[in-house]
């Protein structure tokens, strides 16, 4: 039974990685990233206070939250956040003039 359910966290998860993506074109990427650390640090007292309870439905049903909504709100912005970290730029060590360039020939 519980394969199923993190079965349908997955599925939903599935949707809300896109869905997030276009959150991050609308707000940016920061924001979904800051909020989704505050959403999942507002989760985390109340998850760990029903697993104290012992209730296994809800237990179930937040563990498909987090793994179906605040997992994905932290991992969808991560490549646009990160790639505007490290602008391009040339490295020096590859390019390499023709003329200096080792032909096929010259290699033993």
């Amino acid at each position: 039974m519980s394969a199923i359910k993190i079965t349908i966290a997955s599925m939903t998860a599935i949707v809300a990685v896109p869905f997030f993506g276009w959150l991050c074109d609308k707000w940016s990427s920061k924001t979904v990233l800051i909020l989704g650390g505050v959403l999942s640090l507002m989760f985390a007292y109340p998850f760990l206070s029903l697993l104290n309870a012992g209730d296994s439905l809800m237990i179930y049903l937040t563990i498909g939250v987090g793994a179906a909504i605040l997992a994905p709100m932290m991992f969808a912005p991560q490549c646009s956040f990160l790639n505007r970290q490290f602008p391009p730029r040339p490295d020096p060590l590859v390019l390499v003039p023709a003329e200096e360039s080792v032909r096929p020939s010259q290699v033993v």
